[in-house]
Order: C-alpha cells, then structure tokens, then sequence
C-alpha cells in the first residue's frame, strides 16, 4: 500500500524519529552550555529516451558549435561538486522558463560525472506530480574531461519534451479546463526542476558463495545511485540507471530497484532462480556489473525559495565554519521537538517510524526510544521555561 503524504515527507528528507531524538539530546545540551559543538544532521543547505533529436543538440550539430567546443577541451578539469552543479542548474530553470532549450549554455568543464538526470514537477504542492524528465550519460570513465552544461542541456530538453507530451494528454481529458491550452513558456513558469548529477562510481561485488541477499547490504538506500551494465553476447552492453531521488519518490526499497534495473537491462525477471543466480554472479566473470554513485541533489523547494542542495545523511560541521550559530541551534531544536510532538499519541506512546530500507513500519516505538525521545521533551522544555 503506498505511504501517505507524512510518510512520504518523512522517506525523502530521510528523517527517522529516533536520530531526530538523539540530534534533539545534543541540541538541547548545547542549548544549556554542556556541549561547545553541534553536528548537522540530514537538512537541506542555503527512462525510456524520446525518438526525436533534442533540438538544443540539433541545433549546435547545425552550426557546427558541438565540434568547436570539443577542440576547446581542456585536458583537465575540476572534479564536480555543488557549484559547478548550482549553475547547471540555473541555466536549466532559464530554458525551462523559455519553454525550450533557446540557446547552448557556456561549457562547464569538470571531471567526475557519470551522468545526470532532469526532473519537471508542478509547483504549489508537497512532492508535486512529476510532469517530465530526462537523463543524459557522459561517455568515458571518471577521470574524462566532460562538459556538464551540454550533459543539463540534453536532459532538460527531453524533460520539456515530456513535460508538452503529458500537458497535451491531460487536456484530452473530458474534464480539461476551458480556459484554453497553456504555451510552452506558460508550463515552464508553473514547473519546479530538480537535477540531480551522478558522480564518483564505484563497482560493487559479490564474492563467490555469497548469499545473494548479501547484495541488498552493499549501498545506501536514498544515497546511492545504481548503474547495472550487461555486456551483450553478440552487440553493445546493456545500461540501466536507478537515481536514489527517484527511487525514494517512488517508495522503491532496494529488492524493488535491483528487479527494476535487471528488468531494464532485459533480464526475465519472472525467472526467479534464474534472477538469483546472475545475482551471484554480479562483479564476476560473465556476470553483470553492478556499481554505486553518489549525487549532487539541486532543487528549488518553492518558487520563492532559493536554490538548495539536498544532503541525505550526517554531515560533521567545524567550529570554523561558522555555519551553526545560537539562534541555528535553536531554530533547530524547536523543529526536532515539534517532530517528536507529532509523533506522540494521546496515552502518550510514540508512534514506530517507517524504514523504508527494509519497508517495515512497527506498530509503536519499543521502550527505550520512547524514554529517550520524552527525555528531549522535558530537556527542551527546561530550556523553553528559562529562556
């Protein structure tokens, strides 16, 4: 049965009650001076392709752009990171905005990425309706020098693409509105983009006589991206993609994405032993490649938001930094406590926290996580009630 909306929430920020339980301890101590410093927990910081060729390629082929900025490549460049991710991502909003992909982006030259992927939601509304996307893959290994902007540009406009394609479906509808049909550029001003750039891939194997299961526990669900690659017997290899953002809108636990990949890489995976056993086989010879990659996730959350990258799990913040400040502190514990608020019921039990890893939602939070999470109550009350 799919989550509702809370649940949901809670899968994609990664949020688990008992970590926030823990993370509002450490707050509330450093709130009252027994603790100097802070970790930041997971916040956010301020498939099949169309038939046609993408126009912004078409038309770079055409006045032979493509070809100039290939002989301008320079032979090394910075490894991909947020940065170079956040002007992608501008350029992306702009054509979006245009309704189409009206002019190539200047080059963006890193290393590192494996591919990215472009996603068009309605705005106004929590995890909207995804309206199009597109992927594009860079060609080479890790260490080649590709560039970003071109690999944005052809996804985006495949995204825009789709994005026309499902407007146009949806106002077949007997139940369309009269208020005629919106322009490209009218679609692009009511879409949110998401971009999520794959980077740093790493190949994952099974040893011989491991249990098959044991693949399940070699990548993190919601930080991980999948890239499964079947070499063909008798023409090119085989590629299928699962983008971790993707998987956890879709409530895909890792057996979900491991069948969907071999699905898309054309395994039958109605043949259960069958499936087993190339599982066994993965990282081996003859057998299927398999590897993980991290993202850099970019979205604009609301039309009135600025743009901000999502970062799932922990990540250790320096006194240095400067990026944790009192009122942070603060602003941080009041959004721990009214989490664990909500999470109370009325004879004073905690409800048990969805694990979408294993798919599993216990029926009540065990004994000792309700002690600790009432423990951060009264802590952030103490505090509440002298300041």
């Amino acid at each position: 049965m799919p989550p509702d909306h809370a649940r949901r929430g809670l899968m994609l920020c990664r949020c688990n009650i008992w970590p926030a339980a823990a993370m509002a301890l450490l707050l509330a101590a450093a709130l009252t001076g027994a603790m100097p410093h802070a970790a930041a927990g997971a916040q956010p910081q301020a498939q099949a392709q169309p038939q046609r060729q993408p126009q912004a390629q078409a038309q770079a082929q055409d006045h032979g752009q493509d070809d100039v900025r290939d002989l301008r490549r320079p032979q090394t460049a910075v490894r991909v990171d947020y940065s170079e991710a956040r002007q992608a991502f501008v350029e992306a909003e702009r054509w979006v905005r245009d309704g189409a992909v009206s002019e190539p982006a200047r080059p963006i030259w890193v290393r590192g990425v494996i591919g990215v992927r472009v996603d068009l939601r309605w705005a106004g509304m929590p995890a909207g309706p995804r309206m199009g996307f597109g992927e594009a893959y860079a060609d080479g290994d890790e260490e080649s020098v590709v560039n970003l902007a071109r690999l944005v540009q052809q996804a985006t406009d495949d995204a825009i693409l789709r994005m026309e394609r499902a407007y146009r479906r949806a106002m077949e509808s007997p139940d369309r509105p009269e208020d005629g049909l919106l322009s490209a550029e009218q679609l692009g001003a009511r879409m949110l983009l998401e971009l999520q750039v794959g980077r740093g891939g790493e190949a994952i194997r099974m040893d011989v006589g491991e249990d098959a299961n044991a693949i399940f526990h070699k990548w993190a669900v919601g930080y991980h991206g999948l890239r499964l690659i079947r070499e063909g017997d008798d023409g090119p290899a085989r590629t299928a993609v699962m983008w971790p953002a993707t998987a956890l809108a879709g409530n895909l636990g890792p057996e979900s994405q491991l069948y969907r990949l071999m699905a898309d890489a054309d395994y039958d995976v109605a043949d259960g032993p069958q499936i087993r056993k190339q599982i066994e086989r993965i990282g081996q010879l003859q057998g299927p490649r398999l590897e993980r990659f991290a993202i850099i996730h970019v979205v604009r959350p609301s039309r009135t938001s600025p743009i901000t990258q999502l970062v799932r799990g922990n990540r250790p913040v320096r006194p240095a930094d400067r990026e944790v400040d009192m009122p942070t502190l603060a602003a941080m514990g009041q959004r721990m406590a009214s989490h664990l608020v909500n999470r109370q019921r009325r004879d004073g039990s905690f409800a048990g926290t969805y694990e979408p890893s294993r798919d599993n939602e216990p029926a009540a939070a065990s004994p000792g996580d309700t002690a600790l999470a009432l423990y951060a109550l009264v802590r952030r009350l103490e505090w509440i009630s002298r300041h």
